[in-house]
């Protein structure tokens, strides 16, 4: 009789043991299992050619700690591209509402035609024919938006051969008309398509500034004259001109409808930001038309330089447009101005430093003495280009200290209000030179600035700025004609009487 303990178990078939699940497999130093060893195989016979599956894995003790996922580079990256995809889309909604409205504004062609013998009209006062007009003109007052949109079309068109920024300038000034058509606008709409369109002007001036002799060659009309030149580059001088009238415009309006000043200064600041950029266009101008070093221009057989540079001094011409343009009598219009002959200031002033010593303002003392002994093989080009940019800066500083006075001189506070524009804002008849003269106080003002832009308001360094300073000459002294031989007797007298001899005098007193 079997005892529990010598009992046996029973063997179990082949089949069954098949069945049971290989425990050895998850245990850690033992062999991969048949189904590892095809998965395995699987993934090698299916990866690339080019793709190794050893030798690039690593232990996460032996890992770079200090990497990490930048999940916010990444999605400020995402943001942005979605972004610019937005924009293009606009952009091009923009376009297409803007052709739907001239198109649904054309004549339709059922319109009554005129008879053969049309009825003699009768003669009337002047009155009666005025009457007349101002009928016709409000029975067609519905075409009148259209006719808007037409205009825009017709004027702004060469802004779309200006890459991105001519494309988002057309975009916010069609989206400012279309805002102020409504009876209810959203200021805060208004103020961004103003900023943005003003920020988009200045990239338009430094694009045509850059490729001023590309949009030459291309014109059609041989005259140089930007009221009858039909290239590329006048077209959009003229119309950035009209452009500055629409923010000008803009501005305006804001102020009559009583808005919170933050949104009139965000466009304050655009605008002289968009002159700095026209300052800058004026520079790279010149600095394009210097041209590489020892490059002359060749007329038979003398060597000739031109005298000036044609793309600097049209945006020149545009830059004292803007400064025109501005009222006399409207406060936001007298701070822009400011602004406007701050930067122009600024940009004077380091071409006034260079041409007195010859180098640029440097930072720093040991910065300032290397720079004064350096003379490379650039110098001539840059001599060049500097000289082409101060003939356009003066032209614009004349035109800015001739209107000086009408914006920067003290008035009383009924000349000058913010609540309306004194005059009608229009291109023709821009005032030149002010009929006061500028005061005292308001010329210091602008000497001071000069000064300062010049040679820094920085009071780190006072040794650099001895240096910076320029040199004071006493006056000449006047010399005696003496003779060589009476020269010892000439030098005792005159030091006994500059000085005196006195105290020789008093005995035991020295």
């Amino acid at each position: 009789m079997d005892t529990p303990r010598s009992r046996k178990r029973p063997a179990t078939p082949a089949r069954e043991r098949s069945a049971e699940p290989n425990t050895a497999d998850s245990q850690p130093g033992q062999f991969p299992s048949n189904v590892q060893v095809a998965l395995a195989m699987a993934v090698v016979k299916s990866k690339p050619h080019d793709m190794t599956v050893t030798g690039k894995h690593q232990s996460p003790s032996e890992r770079d700690q200090t990497t990490y996922l930048d999940m916010v580079a990444f999605l400020q990256e995402q943001v942005k591209s979605l972004q610019q995809r937005n924009q293009e889309l606009e952009l091009r909604n923009a376009k297409l509402e803007q052709s739907n409205i001239i198109l649904t504004g054309q004549p339709i062609f059922d319109e009554p035609k005129l008879s053969a013998n049309p009825p003699k009209r009768k003669k009337g006062s002047a009155a009666t024919r005025q009457g007349a007009h101002d009928t016709k003109s409000r029975s067609y007052s519905p075409d009148s938006n259209s006719a808007a949109d037409a205009t825009l079309e017709d004027e702004f068109s060469c802004f779309e051969q200006l890459e991105e920024g001519g494309a988002i300038l057309s975009y916010n000034v069609f989206a400012i008309h279309k805002l102020w058509k409504q009876q209810q606008s959203d200021y805060d709409d208004v103020c961004f398509h103003l900023v943005q369109a003003t920020s988009a002007l200045g990239t338009v001036i430094c694009y045509i500034g850059k490729n001023h002799d590309e949009f030459m060659s291309k014109a059609l009309s041989t005259t140089r004259t930007l009221a009858n030149d039909n290239s590329l580059f006048a077209q959009a001088i003229r119309s950035s001109a009209r452009v500055f009238m629409v923010i000008l415009f803009g501005l305006q309006k804001l102020q009559t409808r009583k808005v919170p000043w933050q949104l009139s200064r965000r466009i304050i600041f655009e605008t002289v930001n968009m002159f700095k950029l026209g300052l800058k266009a004026v520079a790279e101008a010149a600095h394009e038309f210097a041209g590489p070093p020892g490059v002359t221009v060749r007329t038979g057989k003398r060597t000739s330089i031109p005298k000036e540079c044609a793309a600097s001094m049209k945006i020149a011409r545009l830059l004292i447009t803007f400064l025109a343009s501005l009222d006399k009598n409207d406060t936001d219009h007298q701070e822009i101005f400011e602004g406007f002959v701050y930067l122009l200031l600024e940009r004077v002033g380091e071409q006034l430093y260079y041409f007195t010593f010859g180098h640029f303002r440097q930072d720093t003392l040991e910065k300032e003495i290397a720079a004064g002994d350096e003379k490379d093989g650039s110098t001539n080009r840059r001599d060049m280009a500097l000289h082409y940019e101060a003939k356009a800066l003066v032209v614009i500083l004349e035109r800015a200290m001739g209107l000086a006075p009408n914006h920067m001189n003290p008035a009383s506070k009924g000349q000058r209000t913010s609540a309306r524009l004194a005059r009608t804002l229009s291109l023709k008849n821009l005032p030149t030179t002010s009929r006061s003269q500028l005061t005292q106080q308001a010329r210091d003002r602008l000497q001071r600035t000069l000064i300062k832009c010049m040679f820094g308001d920085e009071d780190g360094d006072e040794f650099l700025e001895v240096l910076r300073m320029p040199v004071r000459l006493a006056a000449a002294p006047k010399t005696a004609s003496i003779g060589n031989e009476h020269v010892g007797e000439w030098f005792r007298t005159q030091v006994f009487k500059l000085c005196g001899w006195e105290l020789l005098g008093r005995e035991g007193g020295w």
